[in-house]
Order: structure tokens, then C-alpha cells, then sequence
């Protein structure tokens, strides 16, 4: 009885505590809901001083860019990457926008593009800007294919507003983009020296082994 006495009285302390914590996050997205921002508020212009401190290079970058452009950061694997590359550039050469690709290694891929692809033709960037997007530009079109919900969304590209795009799929867009001129934009791409230095290496050693 005593065991039963003391189960339900931890039940009910943890029920209290689990409604403690629901009603206060009741209570700061309520008070999240009336906050209104002031463009021109001390808080705000501090905040574009301090991205400014902290990352200067990214928003430096972004405010020299046109309006016409079209922001794709592949992700995952190789694979991935060069999937969401292909649409985006074919996207951007029939679109006319100016296409940036932002290339971040990390566990799937440890090499920058430029260290598998000659990139010279290519504005290619290893720095995330997704942060300062609203600081540069009010009316960015924003889409992220690795939330949940969000992929094979949409993308509003007939509208002349910047787009950032996150993917490691194909892109959906206004445009219609077939299938020939994603893979023209991929094929176009070229093995870095590096690479193809190795691919040599590798070939010369096949034919040895066959000789």
C-alpha cells in the first residue's frame, strides 16, 4: 500500500512539473507573438554592427551581390551536392540570375569544390550567409529542403527577389527545367588537376597490372 501511496505521489509531482513547463512556453511564445520589431530600433542597427564584428566576410559579400541572384548550398553527400548543383545552375542559366554556390565541407564531403572541380568559371564560397540573409535583403526567398515539410517545395522564381536555397535534391521551380539541361550543367564540370592527376595515376596502373 505504502509503494502505491509513493508511485502516485511521484506521478503527481511529475505531471505538476510537466505542466509548469508546457504553460511556460505557452507564455514566451505568447510573448514572442506581441514583440514588434523596429527596423530602425538601437537593438536592431546593434545587431547589424555586431554581424558586421563577428562576420564580417559573409555580410561583405552578400551586400556586393545583384538582386537577380539565386544562392544554392548543397549538402550531404558528393552525390547530393552535385545533384542540387546541376538543377540550380540550369535553374539560374534559364532564369538569368547569378548563381553562388556556397560549399561547406564536413563529415560527408572533407574537400572544398574547388579542390574536386575546376571552379574558376563558378562563384563558389566555404562560409554560411543564411544568417545575414534578412539583414541584406527584407524580401529574400528562403527554402531549405532538409526541414521536414519543406521538400519539393516551390521555388517563387519568376518574382525579382534574391533566392537562398539548401538542398541535396532536386530543385522544384516556377521554371521549367528539363532533364538535358541539368545534365549539360553537370557534365560541364571538370576534374581539378589534383583530380585527374589521380584518375592518370590510377588508369597507368590498371594497364600495368593488364601488361
Amino acid at each position: 500500500m505504502s509503494f502505491s501511496l509513493r508511485s502516485r505521489k511521484i506521478s503527481t509531482i511529475s505531471l505538476r512539473k510537466l505542466s509548469l513547463v508546457i504553460f511556460g512556453i505557452f507564455c514566451v511564445q505568447l510573448i514572442l507573438n506581441f514583440i514588434v520589431v523596429d527596423v530602425e530600433s538601437p537593438e536592431v542597427l546593434e545587431s547589424v554592427r555586431n554581424s558586421y564584428e563577428t562576420d564580417p566576410k559573409a555580410l561583405d559579400f552578400l551586400v556586393r551581390l545583384p538582386r537577380n541572384v539565386l544562392i544554392v548550398e548543397p549538402f550531404h553527400g558528393l552525390g547530393n551536392r552535385l545533384r542540387a548543383y546541376a538543377c540550380a545552375a540550369a535553374l539560374a542559366k534559364k532564369s538569368n540570375r547569378h548563381l553562388v554556390i556556397i560549399w561547406i565541407r564536413d563529415v560527408h564531403v572533407n574537400a572544398s569544390m574547388s579542390a574536386l572541380f575546376e571552379t574558376g568559371n563558378l562563384t563558389v564560397i566555404d562560409f554560411p550567409v543564411s544568417h545575414l540573409l534578412s539583414i541584406v535583403w527584407d524580401d529574400a526567398k528562403v527554402y531549405d529542403y532538409n526541414v521536414w515539410g519543406r521538400k519539393d517545395e516551390v521555388m517563387q522564381d519568376t518574382m525579382p527577389l534574391p533566392i537562398y536555397v539548401r538542398s541535396a535534391y532536386v530543385l522544384q521551380s516556377q521554371t521549367h527545367v528539363e532533364e538535358t539541361e541539368i545534365s549539360k550543367e553537370l557534365n560541364s564540370l571538370m576534374p581539378s588537376e589534383q583530380v585527374q592527376r589521380r584518375v592518370n595515376q590510377m588508369k597507368s596502373l590498371l594497364v600495368e597490372k593488364k601488361t
